[in-house]
């Protein structure tokens, strides 16, 4: 039943940060700081472009790929969208709070294997050794892998 309440909790949570802040408001997306990481996803495409936020006009916003290929020049990474085509716009949480993020989540997955796969007597033991090494997995994974869902502050 605990588990239950839990989940239930958490799910509400979850819906009410996304609802929240979603506006058709481009004085918002003005307001946005040079150099915020973002994602935007335009009228025809499904996925969306993570990048970092180089400038704002009523007509245009601009931005530059946070991981452009290596034989791509920095001029060309930079992508100018038309206001008209931008259909949602998400500021993104840093890297190092998803970074701590999945370590927390690694470190306590990582306890809790490795207390519940070691001897009797070397409980703690393991819980701390499979959390260390876990935690630190996950601490790098993420780089890749971003769990904290980015705050949609324009939507058309």
């Amino acid at each position: 039943m605990r588990y239950a309440r839990t989940f239930i909790f958490s799910q509400v949570l979850v819906l009410s940060l996304a609802a929240s802040a979603q506006s058709g408001d481009w004085e918002v997306v003005k307001h946005i700081a040079g150099g915020s990481t973002i994602s935007v996803r335009t009228e025809h495409r499904l996925l969306k472009t993570r990048c970092y936020l180089l400038g704002v006009t009523d007509t245009q916003l601009t931005c530059q790929l946070e991981h452009a290929p290596l034989w791509l020049s920095v001029e060309r990474s930079k992508i100018i969208y038309d206001r008209s085509r931008v259909s949602k716009l998400w500021v993104e949480h840093s890297d190092a709070e998803n970074r701590a993020t999945t370590g927390l989540i690694g470190a306590a997955a990582g306890a809790g294997l490795g207390a519940a796969n070691a001897p009797r007597g070397t409980r703690v033991a393991g819980a701390v050794l499979g959390g260390s090494i876990a935690g630190l997995v996950g601490y790098f994974w993420g780089d890749v892998f971003h769990p904290l869902p980015g705050r949609l502050v324009y939507k058309r």
